[in-house]
């Protein structure tokens, strides 16, 4: 028997507050109370351009922010376990018997000086409640050089058997250390006991001896399983992969002998070295705009769910359900709930507070933009019809309404803004509570932000002025890893600091030192997959692109290329094991146990993929890489941001306006909504751009970005020098360069027919020797079937290649000018890669025409979404034919019961995107 040095005399202590329990004996200060684990970041890359902020830049509390009382999951500054969703699975321990504890060992391989013990509460933050994961009340810790544990070879370090048996879901790490100034034990063996009538879980048990977890990678038994081990080395190696964390993590371990996580198990991330001095900053881009205004729709599909979208806004939620949230924030019974539109409680208009109304914000200030700003941002431009086309809904009208509410909705969050800025509409108490911080901050804050795009004067001031106050809020250190998708709030800071005319530095800074997992990017440099759909501290989540959305943004704003490198690994990640034919993503929510439903590949059918967010915000990501990387391979992105627009959100939208939540690829469309979901908000904003994304500006990064506009309000310049064509929409641009006003009409019926005609006028200040000059860049895309002729006024004048652009920098005659081509689509088939039960590994096909995923409908399908193709896969397409009666609708020659027709166009008909054949 090696050195046992007893302490029985001087139990083990434990912190009062984790447990609930008597207080704490001599707790350790190292890693008690106040302590917290942050782990570390060491910068791989140069780190040259790393600098520390200036004094007059500094980010995080300051001395005079002090918490508020009285937040959920306790004070902040207490050691706890960051959010932990349920990955990897928490230990769950044997069910004991009366007078039988069940007992949890570790075997550390060698006998070691125990500083202390540390047992981690599975502690995560859900809408469930959390009292079900149970924390052991009446146990005892002991160590001895025997796994027998005979008592006269055994020391107790902390005996808690006689407490009486409380349900307890402790705030903080419970560990347990020598009385101070008594002698450390040494033991190989560490064994829990705990008299528990039912299973307690467990996220971490640790033994530290010399500052370090000694027990990980060791041998743990049980009193039910034995060897956990070995037992979960027999499990699927896919399971283990999904129970496991993903970075740094051995799969032939079980969970409990897994190391610390890459940030360690604390809530606290607070990194100050990686803060970057701004005057060190070169900012990105600057070449490529998107407009903000200045496009009007002609009819189309773009048009059609544009102005859909404006019925689904006015018609949602009376203006009173909408300010509701903000009005009571800080005192429940200012107002009665409104009758219509809200419900006490409810999750989407109730505990996320303030989304509802962030979400009209988002959708209508983005739609104003088009409405009435103008062709100069100004006031309504003659080119702008009068009216709209769609039934009951004139353009004058619309406007005035959407206007109207999104005036009240600004003046009712300016109202109830605090003296110090606050002005979100949950009480600053619950910025802890899950999805409020990321969540709905993200959401009030990009609200604000369209409608500062669309004209309100005291957008921009609200939306600094809360940037301030979250700036150098006491909440920054805890709101990445304390709640779940704390990462996604990132997007507010930098679409403030990108997208404004009043970011400021700590704006990105504030990201960089408390949102920025250095061993997240290097994943992701790496090209591994595992940072797409296993980011430790958290499930599986489409959201998780927004936060790669606002590190281009933090790109744009530093010039660092660890940024651009990181997001090029997370596109190509993405790109490569997360897309579906059609480009709808295959990552969604997960809720079910263990959290990890979509791992890269799986490509799933049936369940909840393709959701609508997810693909907005990847249509975001997509936007910034085109305009940060404006190279030869841009169109990429361009195609990207198609085939979401039209097999994701624009298939999401119903024909009455509502949104649906995902783009199931068998069966049926799911039921489309009007309640405020997290799809319908990101929808709703993406409809309300969709002009944006036809073309964009070429600029000249000289010449001032923001302009003053009508009551004095900046928005972004209207100056450029050229145009790209990105999209094919019936539709009218106007830009100015150099006193010359410049107009761009587009004239299609794509995707219905291919035949694309520009006309470009130039309407010069004065008299001209020569006529104006602009560039026009023609996308030809990837999926053309061919190369592509384009004509100037009749005659043949370049021909592009799919995949790139084609650019006519010329002088342009005021009378107009035409180009013309015609874009070849042709059919594609993919047969199916991923893991849905039924279809691995069968010859089943999805078909594309052109961008467009296409679905087989009719009475072949059965109501399972499946459909058996009497054909070999490679006679389809000879035997596909149009009906001309029906644009982009197919028939099957000698197969009456089946037609093809776009994903796009489907409703509530039994369909499939992915036929089974013959081979």
């Amino acid at each position: 028997m090696h050195s046992l040095r007893p302490t029985h005399s001087a139990p083990f202590a434990l912190t009062a507050a984790a447990l609930c329990l008597a207080p704490a004996l001599t707790p350790m200060s190292a890693m008690a109370g106040e302590h917290q684990e942050t782990g570390g970041i060491v910068a791989t890359h140069d780190p040259a351009h790393i600098h520390r902020a200036t004094a007059a830049e500094t980010v995080g509390p300051g001395p005079d922010r002090k918490p508020v009382a009285n937040l959920r999951g306790g004070p902040l500054g207490i050691e706890r376990t960051a959010s932990a969703f349920g990955r990897p699975l928490p230990y769950q321990s044997p069910k004991g018997k009366p007078g039988q504890p069940v007992w949890l060992r570790v075997d550390l391989g060698k006998p070691h000086p125990i500083e202390a013990v540390k047992l981690y509460p599975f502690w995560h933050e859900p809408r469930q409640n959390v009292a079900s994961h149970r924390f052991p009340s009446r146990f005892k810790i002991e160590a001895s050089d025997n796994p027998a544990f005979p008592a006269e070879e055994t020391v107790v370090l902390a005996d808690h058997l006689s407490r009486p048996h409380t349900p307890s879901v402790p705030l903080q790490t419970a560990t347990f250390t020598p009385g101070a100034g008594r002698p450390l034990p040494t033991a190989r063996y560490v064994r829990l006991c705990v008299d528990a009538p039912r299973p307690f879980f467990l996220w971490r048990f640790e033994v530290i001896s010399g500052g370090e977890p000694v027990s990980v990678g060791k041998s743990f038994h049980d009193s039910g399983v034995g060897d956990l081990n070995a037992a979960f080395q027999k499990l699927p190696a896919a399971t283990r992969r999904i129970n496991t964390e993903t970075v740094h993590t051995d799969i032939s371990l079980h969970p409990l002998a897994r190391p610390r996580r890459p940030d360690g198990e604390g809530v606290v991330f607070d990194h100050p070295e990686q803060v970057t001095d701004s005057s060190t900053w070169k900012p990105a881009g600057g070449f490529l705009r998107t407009p903000r205004h200045s496009v009007v729709l002609g009819e189309g599909v773009f048009k059609s769910t544009f102005e859909r979208n404006i019925g689904y806004l006015l018609d949602s939620y009376e203006t009173e359900a909408l300010v509701y949230n903000h009005l009571v924030r800080d005192n429940p019974n200012a107002v009665p709930p409104p009758k219509k539109g809200f419900s006490k409680g409810d999750f989407w208009t109730d505990t996320l507070s303030g989304s509802n109304a962030a979400r009209y914000l988002m959708g209508a200030g983005n739609t104003l933009r088009w409405l009435d700003a103008g062709m100069d941002g100004k006031t309504p431009d003659a080119a702008a019809p009068d009216s709209a086309t769609h039934p009951g809904h004139p353009r004058e009208t619309d406007t005035r309404r959407l206007r109207a509410r999104l005036d009240t909705i600004v003046d009712t969050i300016e109202k109830c803004t605090r003296p110090d800025g606050y002005s979100y509409a949950f009480p600053e108490q619950r910025i802890l509570s899950p999805d409020q911080d990321a969540y709905t901050r993200s959401w009030h804050t990009q609200g604000l932000i369209e409608a500062g795009h669309a004209g309100n004067p005291k957008a921009w001031s609200l939306v600094r002025r809360q940037g301030d106050w979250f700036n150098t809020c006491p909440y920054l250190p805890e709101l990445f890893r304390r709640i779940k998708l704390g990462n996604q709030g990132t997007i507010a800071n930098s679409r403030t600091y990108v997208d404004t005319p009043i970011g400021v530095p700590g704006d990105i800074q504030v990201i960089q030192r408390y949102f920025q997992p250095r061993f997240w990017l290097d994943q992701l440099l790496a090209r591994d997959p595992a940072g797409i759909w296993q980011f430790p501290y958290e499930r599986t989540h489409s959201y998780l692109i927004a936060t790669l959305w606002s590190y281009m943004d933090a790109h744009q704003a530093t010039g660092d290329p660890l940024y651009i490198k990181a997001m090029n690994g997370a596109w190509e990640i993405i790109h490569d094991h997360f897309l579906h034919p059609g480009g709808s993503l295959s990552i969604s929510e997960s809720f079910a146990m263990p959290f990890q439903q979509y791992p890269a590949g799986s490509r799933l059918l049936r369940a909840s993929t393709g959701e609508t967010c997810g693909n907005a915000f990847w249509i975001n990501f997509n936007q910034k890489h085109r305009l940060l990387r404006p190279g030869d391979d841009a169109e990429k992105y361009v195609t990207q941001i198609e085939k979401s627009l039209y097999n994701v959100l624009i298939a999401a939208q119903a024909p009455n306006g509502d949104i649906r939540y995902h783009a199931r690829l068998i069966g049926r469309k799911g039921g489309a909504t009007r309640n405020n979901t997290c799809c319908e908000g990101q929808g709703t904003r993406i409809y309300g751009a969709l002009p944006e994304f036809i073309y964009t500006l070429r600029t000249d990064p000289s010449k001032a970005r923001w302009t003053k506009a009508r009551d004095g309000l900046e928005q972004e310049s209207n100056e450029a020098t050229g145009v790209h064509v990105d999209l094919f929409q019936n539709s009218t641009i106007s830009w100015h360069n150099n006193g010359t006003r410049f107009t761009l009409t587009q004239k299609t019926g794509f995707p219905e027919s291919p035949g694309v005609t520009l006309t470009i006028a130039s309407s010069p200040q004065g008299k001209s020797e020569a006529p104006p000059r602009a560039a026009i860049h023609i996308r030809i895309p990837s999926w053309a079937s061919a190369p592509v002729d384009i004509t100037l006024n009749g005659a043949k004048f370049a021909t592009g290649l799919p995949g790139s652009y084609v650019t006519i920098d010329r002088g342009w005659d005021a009378a107009g000018e035409t180009l013309a081509f015609t874009l070849p689509m042709a059919f594609k088939l993919t047969k199916y890669a991923g893991t849905e039960p039924g279809f691995a590994g069968a010859p089943a096909y999805a078909l594309e025409y052109g961008p467009l995923l296409m679905a087989a409908t009719g009475k072949a399908v059965r109501q399972d979404g499946t459909l058996q193709l009497p054909l070999d896969s490679a006679e389809l397409i000879a035997k596909l034919e149009p009906d001309p009666a029906a644009p982009l609708h197919f028939s099957i020659k000698g197969i009456p019961d089946v037609q093809f027709r776009p994903y796009y166009k489907l409703d509530q008909e039994t369909f499939t995107t992915h036929p089974f054949f013959q081979k």
